[in-house]
């Protein structure tokens, strides 16, 4: 079986410091992307690979992210 990268995204680093993924899920029904980087959460389309939203907000590092339906 072989991968293909349909698109990638540079999450962008904070002085210069690049921040890891904690986490990533697809929403139930495929069409969404959640990512948690550093303090942020961020939603992708997951056909294109759009940004849709970036979440600012929380005091510490973002350790898991999920849906909920």
């Amino acid at each position: 079986m072989e991968t293909i990268s349909l698109w990638n995204d540079q999450v962008p680093s904070k002085d210069g410091v690049t921040t890891p993924i904690a986490g990533t899920a697809f929403s139930p029904d495929g069409s969404r992307i959640i990512v948690g980087v550093g303090n942020r959460v961020l939603l992708y389309n997951a056909e294109t690979g759009d940004l849709i939203s970036s979440v600012r907000g929380h005091k510490g590092i973002v350790t898991s992210v999920d849906f909920s339906y």
